[in-house]
């Protein structure tokens, strides 16, 4: 985004005004075609089929897990090794609802009690790869690093 300087002249002030002005990006902004070369292969990386066995939980039911992706959702039958793309299995590992407890202390003097909350994050779907790359498996250990910190 280019940030540009222009004058304004305004009716309510008594002389011009400089504001700065932000720009949609303009022709010479283009990517170039080496640019394309590397979102096609990552777009192909994306929708690699890796086999994963999801381990099951209380949200399975008897047609599997629904994972959507643009549109496109998949059924993951959990206890079996299934084919999913790269991108259903990037959603997996960013599903991580948060449980919000708290705890009072000093339960003796409730004057002086004190209510502390603390949130809990884990990951709702567990599984295991049984079929990637290198390429992949270094991906989702990345992945799965980033998002255990959040």
């Amino acid at each position: 985004m280019t940030i540009s300087r222009r004058r304004v002249e305004a009716d309510d002030t008594p002389g011009p005004v400089e504001a700065i002005v932000e720009r949609a990006p303009g022709i010479d902004e283009i990517p170039k075609a080496t640019d394309y070369k590397k979102l096609f292969a990552e777009e192909k990386f994306m929708s690699e089929l890796v086999t994963i066995i999801l381990h099951p939980g209380l949200d399975a039911s008897e047609i599997g897990v629904p994972v959507g992706v643009n549109g496109k959702r998949v059924y993951i039958t959990p206890g079996r090794p299934c084919k999913v793309p790269r991108t259903h299995i990037a959603q997996l590992v960013k599903a991580r609802p948060d449980t919000i407890n708290h705890r009072s202390d000093d339960y003796n003097a409730p004057e002086q009690q004190m209510n502390i909350m603390y949130k809990q994050s884990t990951s709702k779907y567990n599984f295991d790869v049984v079929e990637d790359t290198p390429k992949g498996a270094a991906w989702l250990r990345e992945l799965r690093a980033h998002h255990q910190r959040r």
